[in-house]
């Protein structure tokens, strides 16, 4: 069973329980069959009033609160700024995938909704089902927070601050990768053999060298000094022992795979995401998966990017890397890194954030 399979097999049966027999217990509605039914009865709206608000829906990991979290690398302290987390929540296991924004995009279809530009009208690309949907600005992402709330009253969904993020993502270790603070990544030349706990640029490098229909390289950006001209990409991408890419990117030279016509036709197909159950040893201490690489991750958090493309800008941070991302960038400890949260990025998606409301009514 996938994992698309096995939430849609516990959102069916979500409202089972089974209550254990008190027939031998005094219930404050007196002795009679009446009595004693008026008395389950409530009783059994309690424990599901309760389990309404400590359980959310499948498929989320319940995450501590720590009134002591400090960022692990500061943007304004080099000690790294204190920001408290002063209650729980849960964050759900997995990015929000494309199968699950479609299901938002045909519920809503009276509504202006952004589609990523790699899907045919509305309708995701069907090996993308499981992948994280990217191409979305944070706008989108908290309407469709919204939309969530909507469907389960006693709850609010949205995003994940920066410090909510960070702390599902590094546990109380505070570890530089969700599985510990090694990357973890070996590569064999001979073999062309990758292993890695994450998709990252290593992982979208070795794709693009094992393309046989995608060998021939042509520089379409105008800003390199190669503009024009035609290159194998057997000799123009390579990847070290340590899963460090070559010929990615040479702002220097303004050369590099990226700047070339085969990273912008995979760019219209969705990029190189994969399914967000692919590694699964990518796991937080809480549970949360794919938190390394794969997509960044929007925040609710407003920041001065440090690096990137909105560097010196204020904007969004987001967090975690993606595909084309640098092993470094894929730490969960990283940050840093910001967009604008108005745009749409191929390397950008998000996760959600669970709350329960006090006085809400309904279950999940």
């Amino acid at each position: 069973m996938n994992r698309n399979e096995y939430v849609q097999s516990r959102q069916s049966t979500k409202g089972d329980s089974t209550v254990p027999s008190h027939a031998d217990a005094t219930f404050p509605f007196g002795g009679s069959s009446i009595g004693r039914i008026i008395g389950f009865g409530f009783l059994v709206c309690v424990l599901c009033r309760a389990v309404a608000e400590t359980m959310p829906l499948p498929g989320y990991c319940a995450i501590p609160a720590n009134p002591q979290f400090r960022f692990v690398h500061g943007l304004t302290d080099l000690n790294g700024e204190a920001s408290p987390i002063s209650n729980a929540y849960f964050l759900a296991e997995f990015p929000v995938t494309c199968a699950e924004y479609a299901r938002y995009i045909t519920s809503v279809s009276n509504e202006t909704v952004r589609v990523p530009n790699f899907w045919n009208e509305r309708k995701f690309p069907p090996e993308k089902a499981n992948h994280p949907v990217t191409g979305i600005s944070r706008l989108d992402a908290e309407r469709y927070c919204q939309w969530l709330g909507r469907q389960q009253t006693n709850w609010t969904f949205r995003l994940p601050t920066e410090a909510e993020w960070e702390w599902a993502a590094s546990g109380p270790n505070r570890r530089s990768y969700p599985w510990g603070n090694a990357p973890e990544v070996t590569f064999n030349p001979r073999t062309r053999q990758l292993t890695t706990r994450m998709n990252y640029q290593a992982v979208a490098a070795l794709r693009a060298l094992n393309d046989p229909a995608a060998t021939n390289a042509l520089y379409v950006s105008i800003s390199s000094e190669s503009f024009g001209t035609r290159v194998d990409i057997t000799n123009l991408l390579s990847i070290t022992t340590k899963g460090v890419v070559n010929g990615w990117h040479d702002p220097q030279k303004r050369t590099g795979y990226i700047l070339t016509d085969l990273f912008k036709q995979k760019l219209q197909t969705g990029g190189f995401t994969t399914p967000v159950d692919a590694y699964p040893k990518n796991i937080s201490p809480f549970g949360c998966r794919d938190m390394a690489g794969n997509c960044w991750e929007w925040t609710s958090s407003m920041i001065r990017a440090q690096t990137g493309l909105k560097k010196g800008t204020l904007a969004t941070a987001i967090r975690g890397g993606s595909w084309f991302s640098e092993k470094k960038s894929c730490e969960v400890i990283f940050r840093g890194e910001a967009r604008h949260g108005g745009g749409a990025y191929a390397t950008v998606g998000f996760r959600v954030l669970a709350e329960p409301k006090k006085g809400g009514e309904g279950t999940p």
